[in-house]
Order: C-alpha cells, then sequence, then structure tokens
C-alpha cells in the first residue's frame, strides 16, 4: 500500500493551473451558481473535517486491474438497472433518459452509464458543489442523500433531478455514487414543465439546490412532500425518486461486498487509474492531430418574437488540451437557454464519444484534457434568471460539441478520421408531447418518447443508422406502441422510418421517424411540439454532406379520422391521411395546441446528415437504398443524380446528370480559400504550398495557416488530405 498521489494535487497542475476555466472567462464574474452559473474551483480538499479515504495502491497487476475494471462497471450497470426496474415512468423505463456514475472520494467521475450522455457533466458538479457548500452544515455523513434540480448549479434543466449518495468504509469517505432522472412533470406553468411561454426561471418549476432528502438512511419526510407537491404527477415523482434512491442502494450494497473481497487500497488504486488511463488515451490522440480551431454556427428558429439566433462553438486545439468557447452566441432569451452543466457535459460526451472510445465511460479522465471560455448572458451559457426547461440550448450545445470534435478528427490521421460523425436526428432539437383531461376534469399525460429513436448521422465510409438512436444516447429505445398506449390517452396511427429523411452524402446519414397520433379516452387533447421551429435546419453534414430533414409538425382539428376508421378506413401514410381526410395546418413550436377528441397530430423528427459530396455516392449503393425504400426514386435522382429505370441504374444517364451537376457548381461556386499570388518560375520567390481538394483541386488551406476550419468544411470531399496548421 502507498499514498497516491491525492487527485486534488494532480488536478492543480496542466495548461491553466488546475481550474476548467481559462484565464479571461474566470476574470468575467464570480462563477458562484447565484447569477453567473457554477464552476468548480481547482480540485483541493474541500472536504476539510470529513474523514476521507485517500490512500491507495499504485501497483497493480494487469489482470487484476481489468478485473476491478470490470466489477466496477457492473456495479454502475446494477445501479441503472434498478433504477429502471423499479420506476414506472415511461420515460425512464423506455427513453432511458436518465443516467447513473461513480465518482471518487473528491467528485471525479470514474464512471458514467451508457443512457443519456448529457448526465456525465452533472455528476462532479454536483458532488463538488455539495462538498463546497453542505459542509459542515448541514453535514455530509454515512446513509445520506442529496436530490438537486437547480440548472445554475449542476443540470440542463429542473426536470433532470439528481440524486446522489456519499459512500463510506471504514468511517472514512470513499467514493460517490450518482443518478440523475428526467421527471415528468414538477410544476410550472405547462402540463410536462416545458415552459415555452416563460418569461424567466421563475415561470418555470421551482430550483432546488442540493437539499438532504435521506439522512443516516431515513427520507426526511417535510422534504419529501415538498418536492412531491410542486408536481401535477406526484404518484410518477414518488416512483421516480423511489427508484433512485433504491438504485444507490443497490450501488452501496455491491462496492461494499468488492470492498470486503479486494480491500480499499486494490479498488481505490483501479479507480484512479482508469482516471489517468483515460487522460493518456485522449492525450496520446490529440497529439496525432495539428494544432487549429474549428467551429460550428447554428441557427435557431421558432422563438416568441419570430428572430432567428445565432449558437455557435468554437475548439481550439493547444497540443494535449481542448479549449471550448461558445463566442459568438446571441444572447440568453426569456425561456428555451441552455446551461453552462450542459454545455460542459456536451464537450465531455463529444470527446469521450470520439477520442475515448475504449475507456469505458470514464468522463473524468477526459475532463483532464479539457477547458472551457465560457461567454455568459447567451444563449447557450445564459445569467440567472433564464429560463431553461425547453432545453432548446441544451441540445444544440451537445450538437456542436460533436460537429466541432468531428471537423477536428477529418484532420487527423486516417484511424480518427473515420470517427468524424455527422450531425444526427436529435441535433434538431425537436420533440413532441401530449396531454389531455378526462371526463373527471384529471390530467392524463403523454411524454411520447419517440424522438429518441433519432437516426445516427454518416462517417467517413459508413453510411448512418436509420432510426439509430443518437450518440449521445448510446443506449436508448422509445419502447413499443403498444406501452406507449397503454400508459398514455392516445392511439398510434402510424409510426414508421420516413423515406429520404436522411441527409445526401457519399455516406448517407440515417432515416429518422415520422408519427401520427389521435387522442384516446380523454375529451380534450391537447398536441405540442418542442424545441426549435424546424423551418430551420440545424442538422448540417459533414465534409461536403447535406443537412437531414429537420423535422416539421403539423395537426388537423375536426379530422374526420373516427368517422373514416367506423368506415373501415385506417390511413397509415400523411400522403394517404391528405388525401382522404384533407391537408394539415403547420403549426410552430412550444405553444400547446387543442386538436380535439377528433384530431390528429404528426411529428415527423429530425433525421441523420450526410457525409462527403453525394455525387460520389455509389450508384450500386442509391439503387439498394431505392430497392429497400430508403430513398425515393424522386429523391434518388433530386439528391444523388442517379438515375433508376426498370428498378435498376441507367448509367449513361446517371453519367450525363452527374456531370451536369458538377460542371453547374463550378459556374456558381467560387473557392472558399483564395490562394495567395503565384510567383512565376525563376523569379526567385518560393511559392507557397497549399491544400487543395483530391476531386476539385479547389484550394482549401495554406500549409502554415492558423486556421483549418475551410478544408474540414469544404463540400467536395469527405476524404480530402489532412490539413496541417
Amino acid at each position: 500500500m502507498t499514498a497516491g498521489t491525492h487527485l486534488a494535487s494532480r488536478g492543480k497542475t496542466g495548461l491553466y493551473g488546475g481550474s476548467e476555466l481559462v484565464p479571461r472567462a474566470r476574470a468575467r464574474g464570480d462563477w458562484n451558481g447565484v447569477v453567473l452559473p457554477y464552476v468548480p474551483a481547482p480540485f483541493d480538499d474541500h472536504a476539510v473535517g470529513l474523514p476521507v479515504s485517500g490512500e491507495y495502491d499504485t501497483d497493480i497487476d494487469p489482470v487484476t486491474y481489468q478485473v476491478l475494471r470490470w466489477r466496477l462497471w457492473n456495479i454502475n450497470l446494477e445501479h441503472d438497472d434498478t433504477i429502471r426496474r423499479v420506476c414506472g415512468t415511461s420515460i425512464v423505463c423506455h427513453a432511458l433518459d436518465y443516467n447513473t456514475s461513480m465518482l471518487a472520494e473528491d467528485g471525479r467521475t470514474v464512471l458514467g452509464g451508457p443512457s443519456l450522455q448529457r448526465f456525465v457533466g452533472q455528476a462532479d458538479l454536483s458532488v463538488r458543489y455539495t462538498l463546497a457548500h453542505r459542509l459542515p452544515n448541514p453535514g455530509i455523513g454515512r446513509g445520506d442523500v442529496y436530490i438537486l434540480n437547480d440548472p445554475y448549479i449542476a443540470t440542463s434543466h429542473q426536470l433532470d433531478v439528481a440524486a446522489y449518495q456519499p459512500f463510506f468504509w471504514e468511517g472514512r469517505l470513499f467514493c460517490w455514487f450518482f443518478n440523475a432522472a428526467h421527471c415528468m412533470d414538477i410544476g410550472g406553468s405547462q402540463p410536462g414543465s416545458f415552459c415555452a411561454d416563460a418569461k424567466d426561471i421563475f415561470d418555470e418549476p421551482m430550483t432546488w439546490p442540493p437539499i438532504r432528502l435521506v439522512h443516516d438512511g431515513v427520507i426526511q419526510q417535510d422534504v419529501y412532500d415538498a418536492f412531491l407537491r410542486q408536481s401535477r404527477s406526484p404518484s410518477a415523482i414518488a416512483l421516480n425518486l423511489r427508484s433512485q434512491i433504491a438504485g444507490l442502494g443497490t450501488a452501496t450494497r455491491r462496492m461494499h461486498a468488492l470492498l470486503s473481497e479486494y480491500g480499499p487500497g486494490l479498488v481505490k488504486g483501479a479507480m484512479h487509474r482508469m482516471l489517468s488511463d483515460t487522460s493518456a488515451a485522449v492525450r496520446g490522440r490529440l497529439r496525432e492531430i495539428p494544432d487549429g480551431e474549428w467551429s460550428e454556427t447554428y441557427l435557431l428558429g421558432g422563438l416568441p418574437d419570430r428572430r432567428t439566433r445565432r449558437l455557435r462553438t468554437v475548439l481550439r486545439k493547444e497540443g494535449d488540451v481542448l479549449v471550448f468557447s461558445n463566442e459568438g452566441t446571441d444572447s440568453q432569451l426569456p425561456a428555451g437557454n441552455g446551461t453552462y452543466c450542459a454545455f460542459r457535459s456536451a464537450a465531455m460526451s463529444a470527446v469521450g464519444t470520439m477520442l475515448a472510445w475504449d475507456q469505458m465511460y470514464c468522463p473524468g479522465g477526459a475532463l483532464d484534457r479539457l477547458r472551457f471560455d465560457p461567454f455568459p448572458g447567451t444563449f447557450t451559457i445564459p445569467s440567472h434568471p433564464a429560463g431553461v426547461t425547453t432545453v432548446v440550448g441544451t441540445n444544440m450545445a451537445i450538437a456542436l460539441a460533436g460537429q466541432v470534435v468531428s471537423k477536428m478528427l477529418l484532420c487527423g490521421p486516417e484511424h480518427l478520421h473515420r470517427r468524424a460523425l455527422a450531425s444526427g436526428g436529435l441535433t434538431s432539437a425537436g420533440w413532441c408531447h401530449a396531454w389531455g383531461f378526462d371526463d373527471a376534469g384529471s390530467l392524463q399525460f403523454a411524454p411520447m418518447t419517440d424522438s429518441v429513436i433519432g437516426a445516427l448521422g454518416a462517417s467517413p465510409g459508413l453510411d448512418g443508422v436509420d432510426t439509430g438512436g443518437a450518440w449521445e444516447w448510446p443506449r436508448t429505445s422509445a419502447g413499443d406502441v403498444e406501452e406507449a398506449e397503454a400508459l398514455a390517452p392516445l392511439i398510434y396511427l402510424y409510426r414508421r422510418e420516413q423515406a429520404d429523411s436522411g441527409g445526401p452524402g457519399q455516406w448517407r446519414g440515417g432515416n429518422g421517424v415520422e408519427i401520427a397520433v389521435m387522442a384516446n379516452g380523454v375529451q380534450q387533447f391537447y398536441f405540442q411540439g418542442e424545441g426549435n421551429d424546424p423551418a430551420v435546419n440545424s442538422a448540417p453534414g459533414l465534409g461536403g454532406g447535406l443537412p437531414a430533414h429537420c423535422g416539421d409538425w403539423l395537426v388537423r382539428t375536426d379530422s374526420g379520422i373516427r368517422d373514416a376508421m367506423a368506415r373501415g378506413s385506417a390511413p397509415a401514410t400523411r400522403a394517404d391521411m391528405e388525401q382522404e381526410l384533407g391537408p394539415f395546418d403547420r403549426v410552430p413550436v412550444g405553444q400547446p395546441f387543442a386538436i380535439g377528441a377528433d384530431g390528429i397530430g404528426i411529428g415527423e423528427h429530425a433525421a441523420g446528415a450526410g457525409c462527403g459530396d453525394p455525387l460520389r455516392r455509389s450508384s450500386a449503393l442509391v439503387r439498394e437504398d431505392v430497392r429497400r425504400g430508403a430513398v425515393s426514386m424522386t429523391g434518388a435522382e433530386r439528391d444523388y443524380a442517379v438515375v433508376i429505370r426498370d428498378d435498376d441504374v441507367d448509367d449513361r444517364a446517371t453519367m450525363r446528370l452527374r456531370q451536369a451537376r458538377r460542371e453547374a457548381r463550378l459556374r456558381d461556386a467560387r473557392p472558399p480559400v483564395a490562394p495567395a499570388e503565384q510567383s512565376p518560375p525563376g523569379s526567385g520567390h518560393v511559392t507557397r504550398p497549399w491544400r487543395a481538394c483530391s476531386s476539385c483541386a479547389a484550394p482549401t488551406a495554406g500549409i502554415g495557416r492558423a486556421t483549418t476550419a475551410a478544408a474540414s468544411s469544404h463540400p467536395r470531399q469527405a476524404t480530402s488530405a489532412p490539413v496541417a496548421r
């Protein structure tokens, strides 16, 4: 047994002295969670007066290390599984809108679960805030459980309620267990608590900074009752809380058994080694990529003032450190904003997924290589009291982080280049839910988890996955239609993959899902789309790939569907419905729309974007897409310039059409970066070397230039040569 270097002291080294903020960001104000969001101080010994288990073995044989890694992983999975088994809500059981974590004694996240990744940056913020602000009053002890939902401390929005518990061994704090789960309704101005009409956070559900729900193993009834009292569906919230407490109980029992078998020194040593191994893996891969700066900008529509807003993420690589900033993002709005926690989680998730894919979800190790340059008062990092419940800014931040990391990877060696991933089906922050009132006037809520079916964007050399979920939500499903109908006051008229919705590219993005629903058992029925207005596309392609279909919300009141069904007719596509029932009206997102007992709501969810020039896609692949219904014949010709006749490709017509499209491009386009004046041969002047597209020879960036943005977004070729800074 040796006293290994404590993580608190290790964190003080690095590019910015251990702080996760760059110096100019620290100077912008007091990041304490009051007005500006909470940003933890550099790792130090917060737990003054709290006995901490800080010693561990630094020399573990490889076999024992692998055994302990997997034992820790399985503890986290059992924690996860307990929540799902105990909780009866569809948002947890079907959509898996929750996650679990295991943290070291000082709050570094050793393991995150395979569910929704936006929670990985919530865990350490919650624990570190509690260590800093709840000692000595009311205290942190064995058998205590804290809950938290304050978005200016450590959540994406108030609906994501965290529950976390310290674990003590032989009287000393050994580690922490954490989970967070989405609650269906915890108050606010609208059922479901997505408050698009909020003037500020005070129109939204109540925020709870860390408060002790369980003390010494006993639920504090006053806190429990006060929390449930905020909800329109208190029984569902009670199930959530009970399942979260049960999950923590499972984790503590399993850890007790593991420590009894192996001892605290080996187990703590394995935890610390997982952190250092992940940090080393990310560091090594970053060193293979040239330094540079990459950015992505999304335009956000569908806001109350009907203006379009600009959301931007900038990634700067400096050696083996990545700096994420939201510089250039427009000012915060009354509602819909993201949070610093979400922006930070987005960066951790993207880097962990794309640069530490072999490290078993160790977010703390990835965070070791990240720094942040946040600009407060903006849509993705607001200042109090801006509202956040609709999480538009949160979803956009996740998509932006994935896009800038992917652009960076396109400039790396082949084994990293192919890890780049175009934006996916949850990029466009769109989903829908419904509710109604039965004859007794009771609210019946339908969360409708179809959006999480998602779609994966394409990668260099690999098509996206139709209805394949999301990279930031690796283990999820929407549940069966029959399960949803059993729990909610609605009937699905159809749920299917939407042809032609995937973004065209040399590698096609995955198709998304489309649904149609009607009321069942309620007289008043409301349909509501959430997120950004899909009229402004926020699912861009990568390396020349085109955007995906970004979604749509439509309704028809007094549709006549019940009479049609009574006649034996059941239109099962939007086209059939429009032909038999009449046109549908497009509705804006964010506001509930009363469609009545005979109305129909249609949700077309976003799909995955393409990668690479669609004109370079193999005509054989396009033909196969058409044969299996993923792409229509019209889409084949419109998007890929592939002409199909008699179930086969007309090669000559395709060649002519593609050549005409290329010629039209060259007539209309100009190079993204104009090359410097070329000196004549023999003049004695050195010609400056430039990188160029291998397909069309357009210049993309000069070797030695300070930016790689032109190369990573050039529309000709997803597989162009890496660009050195």
